[in-house]
């Protein structure tokens, strides 16, 4: 038990160590650095320099889970005298009393969407509108913004986009499929944000939550090409046979697209994007390469797995408990003590009415297959420190955890049928809880094992 006690204490660091590493306002800090009227931007292998004196006017907007504490950080990068005005949508109650007035404040809901959100979409177009080729327009873009920068297209309404992501959410598609729906029913989405803020330059800092930080997917892509089709869409819907799920406009829209009735976001010609660039300042590979640094500084040999990870949580817990198995027998990929680290987003196809997300489905059924086993301990947590439609962050489990359950007359097999995993592992003291954690980029798994 001793040991367990321990890899659990120093999974939680390990933990906390890749969620410092990517907190929206350091991100954006370590980016953004103005010197007089020079600003430099420069991050992984972006870097762009802009004078202030070339432009009339500053304009910061956007959104995600990370909106409130980027904007303050520019805010602070290139201070206050610098920006004519702003709009932004963040969660609701992580607004920020340090940014200034002349930035407006959007309260918005996740992962639906909300009419709150929806008026400061509006005021974002608005600003941009206003755009002259003078101007300057900072958009900051993070995890979580596809729900939080809505506006319906034509003929489309609020309850149909909030239905639409919710049998999308529970179809068990990937987010590249949901945010490919997303980009073919939204007036902003894939790139279209751009189409607003003509001729204006416009220069995105983006916290990527998305496997491969593929730009389109972050957000639904408001500032980037679309390389998804209205077809794309219509094979979406047929994957997962949702095709009687989804709202009729909503399949109405899709099929007059595909029909080439009129455009979608992917034939935006190529001027609309030529004075707009794309900047990642933080992304899951940050996170892993700090937790990866903090085990080897308490101890621990690592394999770091990287951050390209999905599947179905519940089959992705066997293959991790699995490698740990094996580097308990043989030292493979990493001999005890080690961490085994990965990060990437899994999914849940839901069918029960339970509460949780991706990180406790994984968590509960890797203590399903640890049940009995000492020396291995899983943790499994979302750095936004929100996992579904629970209030943890994720969980921390052990060959201890169904055991505990058990005794309180739980069945692991039960509350993984409801897909019920939060009931189970909040009643054990299992739950990682952190709050909003000011970030996004997708989740953190150790697997910290000893002999």
């Amino acid at each position: 038990m001793g040991t367990v006690r321990k890899l659990r204490a120093d999974a939680l660091r390990i933990f906390e160590a890749g969620l410092a590493a990517v907190d929206g306002a350091e991100s954006v800090r370590r980016a953004v650095l103005r010197k007089g009227d020079d600003v430099l931007i420069s991050a992984f292998d972006a870097e762009l320099r802009v004078n202030l004196s070339e432009h009339d006017r500053l304009f910061l907007v956007g959104g995600g889970k990370a909106g409130a504490v980027m904007a303050e950080a520019l805010v602070e990068s290139l201070g206050e005298d610098a920006i004519s005005a702003g709009a932004i949508t963040v969660p609701l109650g992580s607004e920020r009393p340090d940014i200034p007035e002349c930035i407006e404040v959007f309260g918005a809901t996740h992962p639906l969407p909300s009419d709150s959100a929806v008026e400061g979409v509006r005021r974002m177009l608005e600003l941009a509108e206003g755009a002259s080729e003078r101007d300057l327009v900072f958009f900051l873009l993070s995890g979580g913004a596809s729900s939080m920068l809505p506006l319906p297209a034509d003929g489309i309404t609020l309850a149909d986009k909030v239905e639409t992501t919710k049998q999308l959410l529970a179809s068990g598609a990937t987010i590249d499929e949901i945010n490919a729906i997303r980009k073919h029913i939204s007036a902003i989405k894939g790139g279209q944000f751009l189409l607003a803020a003509r001729p204006a330059r416009v220069i995105s800092l983006i916290i990527s939550d998305v496997i491969g930080d593929r730009l389109e997917s972050v957000g639904s892509g408001p500032t980037v090409r679309d390389t998804t089709t209205f077809a794309d869409c219509l094979e979406i819907v047929r994957r997962y046979r949702l095709s009687r799920r989804l709202p009729a406009s909503v399949m109405k829209r899709l099929r007059d697209g595909a029909r080439g009735k009129f455009s979608g976001p992917e034939d935006m010609p190529d001027k609309v994007f030529e004075r707009c660039d794309n900047v990642i300042v933080s992304n899951n590979d940050v996170a892993l390469v700090a937790c990866q640094e903090a085990a080897e500084s308490l101890g621990y040999a690592t394999a770091n797995l990287g951050s390209r990870v999905f599947g179905e949580a519940r089959e992705v817990a066997k293959v991790m408990v699995g490698i740990a198995q094996s580097c308990q027998a043989r030292g493979y990929p990493a001999r005890p003590p080690c961490c085994i680290i990965s990060g990437g987003e899994l999914t849940v196809t839901i069918t029960g009415d339970g509460v949780g997300g991706r990180n406790q489905e994984f968590a509960l059924a890797a203590a399903l297959h640890l049940s009995g086993t000492d020396g291995i301990v899983v943790l499994s947590a979302g750095t936004d420190g929100i996992d579904g439609s629970s209030d943890a962050a994720g969980a921390i489990v052990d060959g201890g955890t169904a055991a505990r359950g058990a005794y309180e007359g739980m069945e692991i097999t039960d509350y993984l049928a409801r897909n019920d995993s939060f009931s189970y592992l909040d009643a054990i003291g299992d739950t990682i809880v952190t709050g909003r954690t000011g970030t996004n980029v997708m989740d953190i798994r150790l697997v910290m094992v000893d002999v």
